[in-house]
C-alpha cells in the first residue's frame, strides 16, 4: 500500500529524507537537529527542500549548484534508486524533471510525492514501500548504535560543512558504514537482519574509539591522556603556501601518552580534501 508520510514518526520521516538524498543512515546529531526542526513546526516538505541547499547535496548533485548547466535527471533518478532500489520509468522521470526544472513544484514536495507514490508488491507493483520502510528501519538502527557509541554526535561528528559549500568527511570508516549499511536492503526481512548484523559488528569493533580534539587558529597544546583507545586530532592546513583558515600551525603541541593510538586528521582548508597522517 502507498506510504502516508504523516503516519511515520519524526525520526522515520527525517531518515527517509536522508535516504532519498544520500542513501545513507543519518548521523545522530543531524537526525536530532532535523527532528527538532520538524517537531518545532517546520513541515517535512520544507525540511526536504532545506536539504537541497546543504553542502553535502551540492557536492553530490551538480544541478543544485548550476541548475542552468547541469541536468536534474541524475538527481531525480537518484531519488528513485535511493528510496526504492530501482530507476524511475520514463514517464515519471520526464514529469518530475520538468516539475523541478520549471520550478512548478518545490524539490521537497517532489521528494515527498515520490515517497508517498511508492508501489506495493502485494498489489502487483514493485516492492517500493517494503524497500523504503526497511531502509528506514536499518538506517535508524545504525543511528541508534552510533549514538550509543558516541559516534556522529555534536562533539564527535563524522562529517561537517566547513563553509563555502565544502562538505568534509571527518570519520571515514563511520561515514562509509552509514552509507554501505543500506547496500542490498530490499523488501525482504532477510536483508534487514543482515544489515542490522553488519551494524552490530561495526560498532563492536568501534568501541575503542576515544576522544576527538579540534585544533584552533591559535597555538594549541593537546595532550591525550586516554588508555587503549584510538583518538583523533583534527586540523586544517592549506597546501598552497597561505595560512588562511589554518588550524594546524607552527607551535602546536600534540602529545599522546604511549598507551593509545593518536592520529592527526588534516583537511585542506579551502578545498576540504582530506589527508591522514599517523603520529607517534
Amino acid at each position: 500500500m502507498p506510504i502516508d508520510a504523516s503516519t511515520l514518526t519524526s525520526q522515520e520521516q527525517i531518515t527517509a529524507i536522508y535516504v532519498a538524498y544520500y542513501d545513507r543512515a543519518p548521523d545522530p546529531y543531524g537526525l536530532q537537529f532535523w527532528v527538532d526542526q520538524l517537531e518545532g513546526g517546520r513541515s517535512i516538505e520544507q525540511i526536504a527542500t532545506d536539504f537541497s541547499s546543504a553542502a553535502e547535496t551540492i557536492q553530490k548533485y551538480p544541478y543544485f549548484e548550476s541548475p542552468e548547466l547541469a541536468s536534474s535527471d541524475v538527481f531525480i533518478t537518484s531519488i528513485y534508486v535511493n528510496l526504492f532500489g530501482r530507476a524511475p520509468d520514463a514517464a515519471g522521470l520526464d514529469f518530475w524533471t520538468d516539475q523541478l526544472e520549471s520550478g512548478s513544484t518545490p524539490v521537497g514536495e517532489i521528494i515527498l510525492a515520490i515517497l508517498e507514490g511508492a508501489q506495493d508488491e502485494a498489489s502487483g507493483g514493485f516492492p517500493d514501500s517494503e524497500t523504503i520502510i526497511n531502509k528506514i528501519d536499518v538506517g535508524l538502527d545504525w543511528t541508534e548504535a552510533a549514538a550509543n557509541a558516541g559516534i556522529g554526535t555534536q562533539s564527535n561528528p563524522i562529517a561537517e560543512d566547513i563553509g563555502n559549500g565544502q562538505f568534509v568527511v571527518l570519520d571515514v570508516p563511520s561515514f562509509a558504514s552509514a552509507t554501505s549499511i543500506l547496500d542490498g536492503v530490499d523488501g525482504t526481512s532477510a536483508a534487514v537482519d543482515a544489515a542490522k548484523l553488519a551494524t552490530d559488528e561495526y560498532f563492536e569493533d568501534a568501541t575503542n574509539i576515544g576522544v576527538t580534539e579540534n585544533l584552533t587558529t591559535g597555538i594549541d597544546n593537546v595532550v591525550i591522556g586516554t588508555f587503549g583507545t584510538v583518538d583523533t586530532v583534527r586540523g586544517a592546513l592549506n597546501d598552497d603556501g597561505t595560512t588562511d583558515n589554518d588550524t594546524f600551525s607552527s607551535g602546536d603541541f600534540i602529545k599522546g601518552n604511549g598507551l593509545t593510538e593518536v592520529s592527526l586528521s588534516l583537511i585542506e582548508a579551502n578545498s576540504g580534501n582530506a589527508d591522514f597522517v599517523e603520529m607517534e
